[in-house]
């Protein structure tokens, strides 16, 4: 099954205002890594509505030291939860007929989908903290669950059915469907 890669996007880190401005019929599906849209409002951090007509996967890690010591940013203080990604998802995405996803990776830390995972060029990888589940391993799901998402967004019935599974493989600590 090839997957047209003219119609699907790919985000990291600082990708979700592509999300809000880019989500429209011309894709076929967005997934995004590490991604959310919060913006600074003025009692904390602002999720605005997310007006997509595409399926959009988003997964997070529970060892993102990246987006916790960004919760200054957003006068989130210290000891209360903060999950910006799953925020993205539950108050900024409209329902779509269960075809929207998030999965938060058991271990992950914010460059746990890139290889290599400790980059020392990238300048905000001082802020991670350690991972927990070796990046092989996380990338290899990510890998399986974006193909699967992405196939699955352009028809492929059986892939689907992969999908739902990966969403509750051993490595996702939280999965959600809207």
């Amino acid at each position: 099954f090839q997957v047209p890669l003219q119609r699907l996007c790919v985000l990291n880190d600082g990708g979700g205002v592509f999300i809000r401005q880019e989500c429209n019929a011309k894709l076929r599906g967005v997934f995004a890594l590490a991604a959310h849209q919060a913006s600074m409002g003025p009692d904390g951090p602002a999720f605005h509505s997310l007006q997509s007509t595409v399926p959009v996967f988003m997964v997070g890690g529970t060892q993102d030291g990246v987006i916790d010591r960004s919760r200054y940013r957003y006068n989130v203080p210290e000891g209360v939860g903060w999950n910006p990604v799953k925020r993205t998802f539950d108050e900024s995405l409209a329902p779509c007929d269960g075809r929207h996803a998030y999965a938060l990776v058991a271990g992950a830390n914010h460059f746990s989908f890139a290889d290599p995972d400790d980059d020392p060029t990238v300048g905000r990888a001082f802020l991670d903290n350690p991972a927990t589940t070796p990046g092989v391993e996380v990338r290899s799901w990510a890998a399986s669950a974006i193909g699967a998402f992405a196939a699955s967004g352009l028809g492929d019935a059986g892939a689907g059915l992969e999908f739902d599974e990966l969403l509750t493989h051993r490595i996702v600590a939280a999965s959600a469907r809207r």
